[in-house]
């Protein structure tokens, strides 16, 4: 019969998960979160959200907002040097000089090109537009993305899909029991099977003795490649939940069955991440611009127009001022 060599598999459960992820974290061997599929969403829809904000501003095209939007959500940061011909997105930024004060700020600062990178030095922070999430007293200068704020959950969502990635890339196919073979060829074998079936050396005795005496496994396929427990695949969609909510999305924005869910998501969405996202760009613009700057997302709150005018409605009869009920339900900012 058939014989399995070296120790016999066993399942990664919840527990070992977490536990693997909070190593994971502590010992900063995590895998990137910010190349999963939860953060590239959340990203592409907040870059998308605000390639269609509009303003006055020449400076700021869709294409500078699109990356402004999308590294805001990645890196907790988007950092932009001021220059005659333009707004150059900035590769790296490292803090020379300064205190308390940020207009004491010098940085030397990498710029990508095609063929090379060039690092200007000694930058004072009022040629820069740097917008940075989550930053604290501790260090006022450093943005900080809500995934690594969330980094237990985000190691976790990061580290299973790399478990299952790797899974999913090893062999697959077929073993094909039959009596006699080669386990030297069948191991070779097994390291390039893409599907196909193999044949597995079986029982000792062979059907020309007595073939009641043949393993009952003979001339049967079984088929080896991925097998994830349902366990992990119910925790994996936890942590991209979780990953998601980190990011201030839910996730029936992608995820939704029915149309009141997801409007409701998208409502959190733009109202709880695009629109003050876009304050921080606008407040950050007009300070180093030294203009007044406003984006634009009528477009994005335009889905939720019909709701915002049953709660104008609404503020009118219980006898709200008309003007005030129209600058609360947001219809007064439409107008305009």
């Amino acid at each position: 019969m058939f014989k399995w060599f070296g120790k016999q598999e066993t399942r990664s459960t919840y527990t070992d998960h977490v536990v693997s992820a909070l190593l994971a974290a502590a010992t900063g061997s995590a895998t990137d979160v910010g190349t999963t599929a939860a953060v590239q969403v959340v990203a592409g829809a907040v870059g998308r959200a605000f390639a269609l904000a509009s303003t006055s501003e020449k400076l700021l095209t869709p294409g500078v907002l699109t990356t402004m939007g999308t590294d805001l959500v990645r890196y907790g940061s988007t950092t932009w040097l001021i220059d005659p011909e333009g707004l150059f997105p900035v590769a790296g930024a490292s803090l020379k000089a300064g205190n308390y004060n940020p207009k004491s700020w010098r940085y030397d600062v990498d710029l990508n090109g095609p063929h090379s990178t060039t690092t200007k030095k000694n930058v004072p922070y009022e040629d820069l537009i740097s917008v940075r999430l989550n930053t604290d007293s501790m260090a006022p200068w450093q943005g900080v993305s809500y995934t690594t704020k969330a980094k237990t959950s985000s190691a976790l969502t990061a580290n299973l899909l790399k478990s299952l990635s790797d899974e999913a890339s090893g062999p697959v196919g077929s073993f094909f029991t039959v009596p006699g073979g080669d386990l030297k060829a069948l191991t070779a074998d097994i390291k390039t099977a893409k599907g196909a079936a193999l044949a597995v050396q079986g029982g000792e005795t062979g059907f020309e003795t007595d073939n009641r005496m043949s393993p009952q496994s003979d001339f049967v396929q079984k088929r080896f490649g991925v097998s994830t427990p349902q366990g992990t695949v119910e925790l994996l969609k936890t942590a991209y939940e979780q990953t998601l909510n980190s990011l201030g999305v839910s996730g029936s924005l992608f995820s939704s069955t029915n149309n009141a869910g997801a409007i409701a998501a998208y409502r959190q969405f733009a109202f709880g991440l695009v629109l003050p996202l876009g304050r921080l760009v606008e407040a950050e613009c007009s300070e180093k611009l030294e203009t007044k700057i406003t984006l634009d997302f009528a477009s994005i709150r335009a889905v939720d127009v019909a709701a915002r005018a049953t709660g104008f409605n609404k503020l009118v009869q219980g006898g709200m001022d008309l003007e005030k009920a129209l600058a609360i339900s947001g219809l007064l900012q439409d107008e305009k």
